[in-house]
């Protein structure tokens, strides 16, 4: 057990001062008992004074009445001088009592007895000597007189009474005097008590502490003598050890190589039968272990999930024990030496362990080989990872050139992320990976097989069991729709920059598929959206009757084809120009869409002709559907061109056939025929004007 050093403090400290300290405190009580000692006495003295002061007026009133009796009784001119006498001495008495003398009251006139004097006693004590100086002013006073009365009835009444309640105060002021200083006695007491503790505590005691300390430095130095020759042979094998070490490691080209190394050499030196690496704080990895526990130490680590400061059980110099449950259960005892702290990898620690009833014990030398071989260990770990990093890197390189390749041709956004997610897997670990695609709000995914990948796991609930790590990349938008690329790992280890730049070229590869397909999507629609009424154009509508007519079809459902042609529409290119045409035509192709169903698409075939689809249309409906196409021209009407008029015909399918040139054809004819009646009509209109 290491000694502790001996404090500067108690150094420095020595007996003398202690001497001095003891007498100093000494003096100081010595002081505050003679100081608490005249207070009681004063307390006391001046206790009796005020005592004897109060009975002594008693005694006064009593006399006075006496005298002035006798002097009325017998005429005696010597009792009346005696009764003057003791009327001074009363008047001076009282006027010492009721005033507050300093020879009665040194420190204050209590509150409660001035009260009492000013308004019960004095009063009294002034009708009491005015009635007796009267007395004694008279020259013969007759017995039965008022004033004779009066003193008499007050000295054995009301004035005796009141005498001997401020008699009682007094009494119990000083009462309340005297268990102060008392109170202050045993607090005295009670100081002395605490520093003679405090001086053998924090004097006495911390110098006999001192001398204990010293004579366990000079026991520790004596034994420390005795164990030089031992730890000096017993570091020359450790350097000759940790010599070969640090030669096996320098050829090592592998992490395993490192550590098989260390269990050949150091595990006979510290008497243990497995030797390898273990993160801390994580899962036990794939980090490579030797000996013949090596099974169970994995398979009870799996089972843990991680081996972290909860585990450890106590210390042994650099060495940190680490009884797991597991593992001391099947007899293996273990022992951690934390290699130094990288930032590119987790906490690791050298494991050493053995099979056996009791752990085994380590001496110092020991301890600081495990620390010096974790050290070397640590070194050449760094030159195996740049070599390990050198090829990772060209393999990076070469995934990279095969993702940009993904580029050529046409793929759609899915396939070119499945693609680059194979590609990816051939050089980083990734266990899962989606692709999720938001479309007007709505999100939905699609799973990615990386089939490449050799650590993707087939077991869906490993991913509520183990830590995972998501990486998600955006891949930009096309066709309305945006694309992100999620990755997934099962590890505890973050993604290595390496891998985010990988992602980052795989992110900028599906952009660019994704920018060729709206590029692609941009021209597809230039070529089917007419471009003054942004509604589909003939080739769009020749198309989607085409596949409206084989899902009618396929579903057996009905749908119908109406065709519109725009009446004066030449009266206005000739009167107003054809750019009030123009304006006509886009108000016109405003108004269709807002007179049909969101499921009803309006075409411009070209000019002034315009077509509707309709799907789940029947030729019980013809008359609405007729008036939808007025309801659009009324709303023409009322943006600006009163004049204008739109003929409609209308077929069904499969009632009026099932190809789409009977459907239009017939549609025409009907379109034609209500033209001819509508120009009838305004004729015959015009005629009757």
């Amino acid at each position: 057990m290491a000694v502790r050093p001996v404090p500067a403090a108690f150094g420095a400290f020595t007996l003398r001062h202690a001497y001095i300290t003891v007498l100093v405190v000494l003096g100081v009580l010595s002081v505050m008992s003679n100081v608490l000692l005249s207070m009681q006495l004063r307390a006391t003295r001046t206790t009796a004074v005020q005592i004897t002061a109060a009975a002594r007026q008693q005694m006064l009133a009593v006399r006075i009445a006496a005298d002035a009796e006798r002097a009325a009784a017998t005429g005696d001119p010597h009792g009346l001088d005696e009764l003057r006498v003791l009327l001074r001495q009363f008047g001076a008495s009282h006027a010492r009592l009721s005033r507050g003398a300093p020879d009665l009251y040194p420190a204050e006139f209590p509150g409660d007895l001035r009260q009492h004097y000013d308004r019960v006693l004095t009063p009294l004590v002034t009708a009491f000597t005015a009635a007796a100086q009267r007395v004694a002013d008279t020259a013969a006073p007759a017995p039965g007189t008022p004033d004779v009365a009066l003193l008499t009835t007050q000295a054995r009444g009301a004035l005796q009474a009141a005498l001997g309640q401020a008699l009682a105060l007094t009494q119990a002021n000083s009462e309340r005097v005297v268990t102060q200083v008392q109170w202050l006695s045993w607090a005295r007491v009670a100081l002395v008590l605490t520093l003679l503790t405090a001086l053998g505590v924090f004097m006495f005691r911390p110098l006999e502490r001192r001398n204990r300390m010293l004579m366990a430095i000079l026991t520790k130095e004596r034994n420390a003598a005795d164990r030089l020759a031992a730890q000096a042979q017993a570091g020359r094998e450790h350097a000759l050890l940790l010599a070969e070490l640090t030669r096996s490691f320098s050829s090592a080209q592998e992490l395993s190589e490192l550590t098989g190394a260390a269990h050949r050499l150091l595990g006979p030196a510290l008497s243990c039968t497995t030797v390898g690496l273990v993160q801390l704080g994580t899962a036990a990895g794939d980090l490579p272990l030797h000996g013949p526990e090596h099974g169970v130490i994995r398979r009870v680590l799996a089972h843990s999930g991680r081996l972290d400061h909860a585990l450890v059980t106590g210390h042994a110099g650099p060495l940190t024990v680490a009884e797991v449950p597991g593992l001391h259960r099947a007899g293996v005892h273990a022992a951690l030496v934390p290699l130094p702290e990288k930032a590119e990898r987790p906490p690791v620690a050298l494991l050493l362990a053995a099979a056996g009833e009791h752990a085994p014990t380590w001496t110092p030398e020991q301890q600081a080989l495990a620390a010096a071989t974790a050290q070397a260990l640590c070194a050449a770990w760094e030159r195996v990872h740049l070599l390990e990093e050198l090829h990772r890197r060209d393999a990076y390189a070469q995934a990279l050139l095969a993702v940009s390749a993904l580029t050529e041709g046409e793929r759609r956004p899915q396939d070119v992320a499945a693609a680059t997610v194979a590609v990816m897997a051939q050089v980083t670990r990734i266990d899962g990976a989606e692709l999720s695609i938001v479309e007007h709000g709505r999100r939905h995914t699609q799973r990615l097989v990386a089939e490449a990948a050799p650590h993707r796991t087939a077991d869906a609930g490993a991913l509520h069991d183990r830590p995972m790590q998501v990486c998600s990349v955006p891949l930009g938008h096309a066709g309305g729709r945006t694309y992100d690329l999620h990755l997934s790992r099962l590890d505890a280890r973050p993604w290595a920059p390496a891998d985010h730049a990988l992602f980052t070229a795989a992110a900028r590869t599906v952009a660019v598929a994704l920018a060729r397909q709206a590029y692609l999507h941009d021209i597809e629609h230039a070529a089917l959206t007419d471009r003054l009424t942004g509604l589909p154009n003939r080739r769009a509508f020749e198309h989607d009757l085409e596949a409206a007519i084989v899902t009618s079809r396929r579903d057996g459902t009905s749908m119908s084809v109406l065709m519109i042609d725009l009446d004066g529409l030449k009266g206005i290119n000739d009167r107003l120009g054809h750019a009030a045409g123009d304006t006509l035509l886009r108000a016109f192709g405003d108004a269709l869409p807002r007179a049909f169903r969101p499921e009803d698409v309006a075409y411009r075939l070209g000019g002034d002709e315009f077509a509707v689809l309709f799907v789940h249309a029947r030729p019980e409906g013809r008359e609405r559907l007729l008036g939808r196409v007025e309801h659009a021209a009324s709303l023409t009407r009322a943006a600006g061109f009163p004049e204008m008029g739109a003929s409609a015909g209308i077929a069904f399918c499969p009632h009026d056939g099932w190809t789409a040139t009977q459907l239009v054809q017939l549609a025409d004819e009907r379109m034609y025929e209500d033209k001819a009646d509508r120009r009838l009509r305004r004729g015959a209109s015009a005629a009757s004007t």
